[in-house]
């Protein structure tokens, strides 16, 4: 899992500080972005999510709101990467 991860954010977003912290807590790293950063907009708009947070792996890996399941899936991929290497 050598990509990295991206999460897209709004302000007061709680869902978004959720999944910020799960990510911390499961030493995923992550790319923190905000949906006020120039050129954000574009990617929101192109992928069609209406929700927060955004995470995004890869162009075909991706997902929008809390998504528990999701992060302890991303948790054990990069662990596993951790391990083989």
């Amino acid at each position: 899992m050598s990509k990295s991860v991206t999460v897209i954010g709004k302000p007061a977003c709680r869902d978004c500080v959720a999944t910020e912290s799960a990510m911390r807590l499961r030493k995923i790293p992550f790319i923190k972005k905000s949906i006020t950063d120039e050129g954000v907009l574009d990617l929101v708009t192109r992928l069609g999510y209406k929700s927060f947070p955004i995470v995004v792996v890869s162009d075909d890996h991706h997902w929008a709101g809390f998504n528990q399941s999701k992060i302890l899936e991303l948790a054990a991929a990069f662990k596993e990467e951790a391990v083989a290497a």
